[in-house]
């Protein structure tokens, strides 16, 4: 949840060391991978682009406000983020809704790929439980087990009185609400999202919830919810 899964990173000994990696991994993506994609005359805006990213890590982002402090142009920001994710530094997670078209034009989360990228943007690698920030460092964590389990068509959802489920599997012909909460211990308004989510779609067969402490199997409006642990995420 720090410093992610990049395998020097992993394998080198200290914090000290893993940072100097990052910086060589990422000087040479800005030299070599950005350059190549973009006008040199943009690098400094792309970069602040990805430092404003990095501070939204898991939240959803407006891309005239992001042009507006990176000064572009909205069509460019929305270019460069497309380059940024075809470059594996970040993904975007659209909301879930039945009218497709309004799922097009809602405003996305964008989520760093590897968690130790975002926080070397951020310049922030400390303890976990010391930090503001942990849960979307979670949620980001649980994003990429999902995909690496071969989940596909993940997005999120959100009413109109604000409930939210942090991630919906969208199969088409069913849908699998996921909700995540870094804590130890779960209280009801937990899952006050999941139950919004089952009331406006009632057909709803199967829900999760993913933490760091508790597997088990609860009951919200008559439907099971299966409490996960981080570790086993193959739910799709």
């Amino acid at each position: 949840m720090v410093f992610g899964g990049y395998p020097e990173v992993v394998l080198s000994e200290n914090k000290k060391t893993k940072i100097e990696v990052f910086e060589s991994i990422f000087d040479l993506y800005v030299k070599k991978d950005l350059v190549e994609y973009l006008n040199i005359n943009k690098i400094l805006n792309v970069k602040r682009l990805i430092e404003i990213l990095a501070i939204n890590h898991a939240q959803k982002i407006k891309f005239e406000e992001i042009a507006s402090i990176c000064a572009l142009k909205e069509y460019e920001v929305k270019s460069y983020i497309e380059i940024l994710k075809e470059t594996f530094l970040i993904s975007e997670v659209r909301p879930y809704f039945t009218n497709k078209n309004k799922e097009l034009v809602k405003i996305p989360k964008i989520y760093f790929i590897d968690n130790g990228v975002r926080n070397f943007f951020m310049n922030q690698f400390g303890n976990i439980d010391n930090r503001q920030d942990s849960g979307f460092l979670f949620e980001s964590y649980v994003l990429s087990e999902l995909t690496k389990h071969g989940c596909k068509n993940i997005k999120f959802w959100q009413d109109k009185n604000n409930h939210e489920v942090d991630f919906i599997i969208d199969k088409v012909h069913k849908q699998i609400p996921i909700e995540v909460k870094h804590k130890r211990k779960l209280k009801h308004e937990d899952f006050v999202g999941l139950r919004a989510f089952i009331r406006q779609y009632p057909q709803t067969k199967e829900t999760f919830l993913v933490n760091p402490a508790l597997q088990n199997t609860q009951t919200i409006e008559k439907i099971p919810v299966s409490l996960k642990l981080p570790y086993n995420l193959d739910l799709c």
